[in-house]
């Protein structure tokens, strides 16, 4: 059974058979003496909420490759040889020798040892690798037909594209401006004009109950949200080319349904935004296997 995975930056997301996994995906190397820590091919991580997360949008590292051995480990026997998709961004995935290395990187044995001790050894013999963002459109390929700018917003990154058929790598932007930066900053602006600490986690938990906020509290985020999206979304598209009357905006990751309400309503927003690009990916997966 093929598995395919994104290995995000604050999230996870895996594909295999019924299966349909998202979670926190924050990575630590450790010391062996570390409580709760997993042993992946002889260094030892602290996976999750458990870890220190850390902005990097490189996934060609160790790490991920670390990580990648914890997501699998439920899902393989041990001593299974498997395959798997993988996801990787697009101002990483224009250039070839990325995504080589990303295969040779991932690709291999792995020994992967649980917080009991439970060990289990097993074997990636392929890894076939397919562009973020991009992918999402698989999944609505009339898409397509039209000329469009695709927006991903992800938990670090925002990265936009423009796609005529096929993504335009002189038209595509990318920046840490992602929704875990959209907490950060909102929860500054919040703990000023409220006078107590308003955390990141909170903030996020502010925006989950939104409607039934005070409207005091309301006006805050709409201003900030407003400018948020008018600096990092808007402002950046103008500045590759964007035309309202020659492009649509489609929209996917998680931060598009988190902003909803702030967008315009001229943005279409992919359904099951929080796992089109693993299913896009498995749809060209499942077609190019099957073609063989």
């Amino acid at each position: 059974m093929c598995k395919t995975v994104d290995l995000g930056n604050g999230n996870y997301k895996l594909l295999a058979g019924d299966k349909r996994i998202m979670d926190c995906s924050y990575v630590q190397e450790v010391q062996d003496t570390a409580f709760g820590a997993w042993q992946v091919n002889g260094k030892h991580y602290l996976f999750g909420q458990n870890a220190k997360s850390k902005v990097d949008t490189n996934k060609i590292t160790e790490n991920k490759k670390a990580l990648l051995g914890r997501i699998l480990y439920p899902i393989t026997e041990d001593k299974e040889v498997t395959d798997i998709n993988v996801l990787m961004p697009l101002s990483l995935y224009f250039d070839k020798q990325n995504r080589e290395d990303f295969q040779k990187l991932l690709a291999g044995n792995y020994k992967v040892s649980n917080d009991n001790g439970a060990t289990k050894s097993f074997k990636i013999k392929s890894v076939d690798v397919y562009p973020e963002s991009f992918s999402s459109l698989m999944t609505k390929p009339e898409l397509l037909k039209e000329p469009i700018y695709l927006i991903d917003m992800g938990n670090y990154d925002v990265s936009m594209v423009y796609v005529n058929k096929t993504p335009d790598q002189n038209k595509l932007y990318t920046d840490v401006k992602g929704m875990a930066i959209v907490y950060k900053e909102l929860s500054r602006v919040l703990t000023s004009k409220m006078r107590r600490t308003i955390d990141e986690g909170n903030t996020k938990l502010l925006l989950d109950k939104y409607d039934t906020l005070p409207e005091d509290i309301k006006v805050v985020i709409d201003t900030f949200m407003n400018d948020y999206i008018q600096t990092n979304i808007y402002d950046r598209l103008d500045e590759i080319q964007y035309d309202d009357l020659i492009h649509r905006v489609i929209m996917t990751g998680g931060g598009s349904v988190a902003l909803k309400r702030w967008l315009r309503e001229d943005v279409f927003i992919l359904d099951d935004a929080l796992f089109s690009n693993v299913e896009g990916a498995k749809i060209v997966a499942t077609r190019k296997k099957g073609a063989k």
